[in-house]
């Protein structure tokens, strides 16, 4: 499950790099990388074609999924933190209320009787 969340989550980084020139500088992604398969991406310069690539033109995917589980972690965390301090703040909120029964048909009700 989750190798393949964090290829999900780095693709997801990939394609939202374009974006933004401080993400593409973190992650490390060349000017010219280009998607070459699934969760692979290679720079433009160096192709498959011609056998290996030099680790100049590689693009650090390992990086990238690493930086997307990471940041998927964090949400899901605060995600949970957050529902966690809803849910405390509700029962927080709750009070029990005594209200007079004036004007209440006992007959209508369906008391539990012993």
């Amino acid at each position: 499950m989750l190798p393949p969340l964090a290829v999900a989550m780095g693709t997801g980084l990939f394609y939202l790099s374009p974006h933004s020139q401080a993400l593409r500088t973190f992650l490390g992604i060349h000017p010219l990388a280009t998607p070459v398969g699934p969760g692979r991406h290679t720079s433009g310069s160096g192709t498959l074609d011609k056998g290996t690539l030099s680790y100049r033109n590689l693009d650090p995917i390992w990086w990238r999924n690493t930086v997307g589980i990471a940041l998927f972690t964090v949400l899901k965390d605060a995600t949970v933190l957050w529902h966690r301090y809803l849910r405390l703040e509700e029962k927080r909120s709750r009070e029990i209320v005594s209200k007079p029964f004036v004007n209440v048909d006992l007959e209508e009700l369906d008391l539990a009787t012993e």
